[in-house]
């Protein structure tokens, strides 16, 4: 059939509704089914450091990371709860610095976290990595590096305590 008698049958304006239409449906599908941005991911992952949900920031992980490190919702939320979390959940301060450089598959944000008097300040570096398969994920195993050294106030002693906590939980 030509071209022009389909658009003749169906009608200009009919056509030109049904493209519309057409767009409109793929940009939803497009914006449901697409991996999130690094971004996404980081702002996720904070609101669950705020918020207490363990079960989130283990959804941001990439499942390889996860299984190959034992990580689960309750250790995560143990390991927490002797560092970041220990008198209660901290609230973003300031705003988000991006970190550079960095490699092309990754991005890190500081983000300062702190609690109700403002004193206490923790710097706190979201690290999300471009996984081939998995899409944008959140290092989750770095980022408890990272609450470990904050804790303790050296990367030697966070380190000691991170391999401490991995042991324990």
């Amino acid at each position: 059939m030509n071209v022009k008698k389909l658009i003749s049958r169906i009608g200009r304006k009919r056509l030109g509704s049904l493209l519309v239409a057409l767009f409109v449906i793929g940009l939803i599908l497009y914006k449901l089914l697409a991996p999130p941005s690094p971004e996404k991911v980081a702002h996720e992952a904070v609101n669950a450091l705020e918020n207490g949900d363990a079960r989130e920031l283990c959804s941001l992980a990439d499942k390889k990371e996860l299984t190959r490190l034992n990580l689960n919702p309750a250790n995560v939320r143990s390991f927490l709860s002797e560092t970041l979390w220990r008198n209660g959940f901290p609230k973003q301060d300031i705003s988000w610095q991006r970190l550079k450089p960095t490699p092309d598959d990754t991005e890190v944000w500081l983000i300062q976290f702190s609690r109700d008097n403002k004193t206490n300040k923790w710097p706190i570096s979201i690290p999300v990595i471009d996984s081939p398969t998995a899409g944008w994920k959140l290092v989750l195993s770095a980022m408890l590096l990272v609450t470990c050294c904050r804790k303790t106030g050296t990367a030697v002693d966070g380190s000691t305590m991170y391999i401490t906590l991995s042991k324990k939980y």
